[in-house]
């Protein structure tokens, strides 16, 4: 099954150096790559909502790229569309759970995550509760398709995470410097997964806090 690694949370989360003492002062480092995603089939269906209902194809701007091949049939511009709103549901419930941490997001995880990465999201949050820990600011993204197959979008981002912090138990910022190996504006990757009931949700999301965009 797959695990999620979310650029504003997860990775400073997991990757502090002494987690168990909320009052230390520490420097995160990039997060470890997820394991491969879920399988359209294998993940259960979810109760419909409103993002089961996919979009018309929009008529293009001239002056602005689609943010999706120009080869995609309306049906898979459709289906990009969806995932790509959805992907963008997903990341602002990571920036809203972070900055309070302690109330219980299972629910609003639910209908932008699959079952995988909804568990290991709400682990994530509830360490961060634990440890009096949480985020500030909002994290910026860019993402684009690169591939749709049936049931299943892929996607490619540059995120920057500049306007986002990560809060010790007295306030004080934990956030690793934009240096190498952890740039602040840096590539990622998600892959969203249609559901039996036509709702979409984020399977896997992996930040390459080492490649700079």
């Amino acid at each position: 099954m797959a695990a999620v690694v979310v650029a504003a949370l997860v990775a400073l989360v997991a990757c502090t150096s002494n987690p168990a003492d909320p009052g230390t002062s520490s420097t995160p480092v990039p997060p470890a790559s997820a394991s491969p995603v879920v399988s359209p089939s294998s993940v259960p269906t979810s109760t419909p909502s409103s993002s089961s209902v996919k979009p018309t194809p929009s008529v293009a701007d001239p002056t602005t790229p689609n943010p999706w091949p120009d080869n995609l049939t309306p049906e898979q511009v459709a289906d990009a569309q969806a995932a790509l709103a959805l992907y963008a549901q997903f990341q602002a419930v990571i920036d809203r759970a972070g900055a309070t941490p302690s109330r219980d997001w299972s629910t609003e995880i639910e209908g932008v995550a699959t079952a995988a990465a909804k568990n290991d999201l709400v682990l994530a949050i509830a360490q961060t509760a634990e440890n009096g820990q949480r985020t500030t600011g909002s994290t910026a993204i860019s993402p684009s398709v690169v591939g749709v197959e049936p049931g299943l979008v892929k996607i490619v981002d540059c995120v920057d995470a500049s306007a986002a912090d990560f809060l010790d138990s007295s306030g004080n910022s934990i956030k690793a410097p934009d240096a190498p190996g952890y740039y602040y504006r840096h590539s990622a990757s998600a892959q969203v997964v249609e559901l039996q009931d036509g709702t979409w949700r984020v399977a896997i999301a992996v930040d390459d806090w080492a490649t700079p965009c």
